[in-house]
């Protein structure tokens, strides 16, 4: 079972008019084949489809009156040249126009073409390819995409031929040059693909689903367990603050006291405070401090202390007298 990749492409080659019964140059129950083509149409929804066709001018060097093997078929812009009503192209197919130069033949779908550029521009690397007639232009066709170095498979239920056994004849050229035949029941239908693969997608989403579940619900215990521990953190913590703040203004106080002592005790050692200027203040040290005055640079104190001194010495005298 062969399963279409990303780099797959249809071909269908040549089903115009002029090729079908009743044409120009038609190929026996070329119509046959259409349904099956439209099938593989189906099959091949979402991947590239070209569709080659003879695009001659009124005077191409393969018509018998310039010496060619054949009458005049598939004229440019003529009911000849068109798709097969029955034909049902996507809207987005590819159309590869091939002999369109008057004094040059074409069979493949690749020679004097813009085909190989395309498939490659759009990353195709496998190609499908059915169409008439097997012995020219769907021969010619599967070769030149082998030599251009595409994986190819001829759709063997989608071919018809002029003659059956060229026909047999080019489908054994075909296989020896590296082309692998196939039918439609050898493809992996595109519908049972979209389902695999949809039911893959609604397996995976269900199972995010369920782990983003799961996740969120881990989630959530763990919040729910970090917020309480962050609640008693801070609950903690405030006390905390609270404590160290308490015991950090008690130390402010203590400080401040025992500096307050030793200022008072500094300021009395060997001094007398003036009861004027030297008040202790509620922070500790004196206010202000005895100015000198005059006279060797003794305090006011010791001057009075001088005076008194004087004073009882001349009372002694005046005793002796």
């Amino acid at each position: 079972m062969v399963r279409l990749e990303k780099g797959s492409a249809l071909i269908i080659v040549d089903v115009q008019n002029d090729f079908m019964p009743g044409g120009a140059l038609a190929v026996p129950d070329g119509d046959k084949i259409i349904s099956q083509i439209n099938r593989y149409i189906e099959r091949f929804k979402g991947h590239n489809i070209f569709a080659t066709c003879d695009w001659h001018p009124e005077n191409h060097i393969s018509f018998q009156q310039r010496g060619g093997p054949w009458p005049p078929h598939c004229i440019q812009n003529t009911e000849g040249a068109k798709f097969h009503k029955d034909l049902k192209l996507p809207e987005n197919t590819n159309i590869i126009k091939k002999a369109s130069d008057p004094d040059k033949d074409a069979y493949s779908g690749f020679e004097g073409t813009e085909l190989a550029s395309k498939l490659k521009d759009l990353g195709v690397n496998t190609l499908f390819i059915c169409g008439v007639a097997t012995e020219y232009c769907v021969k010619n066709t599967v070769l030149d995409a082998l030599k251009n170095g595409f994986k190819t498979y001829l759709l063997t239920d989608a071919i018809r031929g002029i003659n059956e056994a060229d026909s047999q004849k080019a489908i054994e050229e075909m296989k020896q040059a590296g082309a692998e035949t196939l039918e439609i029941k050898d493809i992996e239908p595109t519908e049972k693909a979209d389902k695999v693969m949809e039911k893959a997608k609604e397996i995976i989403k269900e199972v995010t689903e369920q782990v983003m579940k799961d996740v969120s619900r881990e989630i959530r215990k763990k919040s729910i367990k970090i917020s309480k521990d962050i609640k008693k953190i801070v609950k903690k913590s405030k006390k905390d603050i609270k404590k160290f703040l308490s015991k950090k203004k008690g130390v402010k106080e203590a400080d401040f006291v025992a500096e307050t002592i030793r200022k008072v005790v500094d300021s009395l050692k060997g001094k007398k405070v003036s009861k004027e200027r030297g008040k202790i203040s509620p922070r500790g040290l004196t206010r202000g401090k005895t100015k000198n005055k005059k006279g060797g640079g003794k305090t006011m104190a010791t001057t009075k202390k001088g005076s008194a001194k004087a004073k009882q010495k001349a009372k002694s005298k005046k005793a002796k007298k």
